[in-house]
């Protein structure tokens, strides 16, 4: 497997389309992604630019991190690795009430 690989198992949440939050404003559904290495061996820090896309069997669309992308849609997301810490990234369904499954692939073209 490539080293800036991160893989989200299946997930199972609740049909809202908000981020669910425990008591200390923690998201419950998340993405995590630890230290990313850039082809060069450093760290990736700073906002990078990604690619949320969505496949057009989805139930439903998708938000990660504030973006929601339709089923079949892709859409331009940023996430920022802030100094190259380990970071979690807010998952939810972008439209409430619909039962089904997602399947979801967030691209990082190029880390800076």
């Amino acid at each position: 497997m490539p080293n800036n690989l991160v893989r989200l198992e299946n997930l199972k949440t609740i049909s809202v389309s908000t981020a669910l939050k425990t008591s200390d404003d923690t998201p419950l559904a998340v993405l995590y992604a630890s230290q990313l290495r850039k082809k060069d061996g450093s760290i990736a820090t700073g906002k990078q630019d990604a690619i949320l896309t969505v496949r057009k069997d989805a139930a439903f669309g998708v938000t990660v991190n504030g973006v929601s992308a339709a089923p079949g849609e892709s859409k331009n997301v940023q996430l920022d690795l802030g100094l190259g810490d380990s970071r979690s990234f807010p998952i939810f369904p972008s439209t409430s009430g619909v039962v089904g499954t997602s399947e979801f692939m967030l691209n990082i073209e190029e880390l800076k």
